[in-house]
């Protein structure tokens, strides 16, 4: 769907955050 939730988009920044965190190790 088009449409995102403003969770939505809190969940993808943190998958986002969580992923950066795994590269930097």
């Amino acid at each position: 769907m088009a449409i995102e939730t403003i969770e939505d988009k809190m969940n993808f920044a943190s998958a986002m955050n969580d992923e950066q965190a795994l590269n930097e190790d």
